[in-house]
């Protein structure tokens, strides 16, 4: 049977950790409810040590994400709010994560609100954090509102595992293609340069081209190194907050394949957010102040901004995110569907499931596309090289005979 690592808490916020032999985690987790314990955490007993030794590789997001749950649970359990945010302190593995949490239940025990101390931590906890618990407070639904914060970073978290697994194989594939070209032109060409010069034969067309774009990179290394650093801080340069790094969200939003791809990961973004936010009492003009400052295309911000502006005005949010350059025609379909029905907070996160829905399926035929598109151009590439040094080699062979 295997052994298993359990955190739990007690009924009276107190922190219970240890090891015990269960067919399965759940069905350890049934046993501590039997006992009148709350499970924080199950894990395999080598993993909940490695964690416990050094929990650095636990990313913060994932840990943030991993407390706010806990919370969430804790508070629908009737835990007092000092004492779950004690007990999710205890469960974080990252300094900085207990830290911050130590700081929030601090400022709840000395009379000060959790929307104002969660705020305070600065880019700790997303943008959404503050606004929803702030409306919870007012409402006095404080652990619904956690379980809404709780499910959005959590989707969040997986929809970006996603995006990124996807991309992983074909990022990995141009590396190494990448690498292998360049180890062909600068250590094994000279090679053979050398070896042809000594046989005195006439070199093909293809193989004096060949050795040519190696003498020229061999050289001048440096210059494209610099050029490529060059452009790579221009880029960061563009891309930082103000109005080149509107111009360039907006250019990217148009790119073919690329600027599908953004838009509906961000609209799942401003959808998710926007939904979370307006179930949990807040304001539309407020939430979307949230939007426009959680999301990272300043594009999308901007259409945003200028949509918060017309339902001042007294506009359908529909009709001004129509105008935006970052919506796709369903997201904005749903959106009115949800005004017209009274229903936008259920509807905008139909949208943003429906947004995620499909950036997956395009980012799935993206990938299906990109990777053999690199596998046949890093192919010709080696197979060219090859081919004319074995022209050359045929060639010397030829003149000997």
């Amino acid at each position: 049977m295997p052994t298993f690592s359990y955190e739990a808490a007690t009924r009276t916020g107190q922190t219970v950790r240890g090891t015990e032999d269960a067919a399965s985690e759940g069905a350890l987790e049934r046993s501590l409810s039997r006992r009148g314990l709350y499970s924080l955490k199950v894990q395999p007993a080598a993993s909940g040590q490695a964690r416990e030794r050094g929990g650095g590789w636990v990313s913060r997001r994932a840990d943030v994400t991993e407390a706010v749950a806990t919370l969430a649970a804790l508070l629908d359990a009737g835990l007092p709010l000092e004492r779950a945010l004690d007990v999710a302190a205890r469960g974080a593995g990252r300094p900085d994560v207990v830290k911050a949490l130590d700081e929030v239940r601090r400022a709840v025990r000395g009379g000060g609100r959790i929307a104002e101390a969660v705020a305070a931590q600065g880019t700790l906890f997303p943008e959404v954090a503050a606004g929803l618990l702030g409306a919870a407070e007012r409402g006095g639904h404080l652990a619904e509102a956690m379980a809404r914060l709780a499910e959005q970073m959590e989707r969040e978290g997986a929809l970006r595992s996603r995006v990124v697994s996807a991309l992983t194989y074909p990022l990995l594939l141009a590396s190494v293609g990448t690498v292998a070209v360049v180890v062909l032109l600068a250590y094994v060409l000279p090679k053979f340069v050398d070896l042809l010069a000594d046989a005195g034969a006439d070199l093909p067309a293809s193989t004096a081209i060949l050795i040519g774009a190696s003498r020229l990179f061999t050289r001048f290394w440096p210059v494209l190194v610099t050029s490529i650093v060059a452009c790579v801080a221009a880029w960061r340069t563009v891309r930082r907050p103000g109005a080149w790094r509107e111009r360039s969200d907006a250019w990217l939003l148009r790119l073919p394949l690329v600027g599908a791809l953004r838009a509906r990961y961000a609209s799942a973004q401003v959808a998710r957010t926007l939904g979370t936010l307006t179930a949990g009492g807040v304001p539309l003009l407020q939430a979307l102040d949230v939007a426009v400052s959680s999301t990272r295309d300043e594009a999308v911000a901007a259409d945003l901004r200028a949509a918060q502006s017309a339902v001042r005005r007294g506009e359908p949010l529909s009709a001004a995110m129509a105008r935006g350059r970052g919506f796709p025609h369903v997201f904005t379909r749903l959106v009115q569907v949800g005004e017209e029905t009274g229903e936008l907070d259920s509807l905008l996160l139909r949208a943003a499931t429906q947004m995620e829905a499909e950036l997956e399926r395009r980012l799935g035929r993206f990938v299906a596309l990109l990777e053999p598109a690199l596998i046949l151009l890093f192919g010709l590439l080696v197979g060219g090289v090859a081919l004319s040094l074995l022209q050359a080699i045929y060639g010397i062979h030829a003149d000997g005979f």
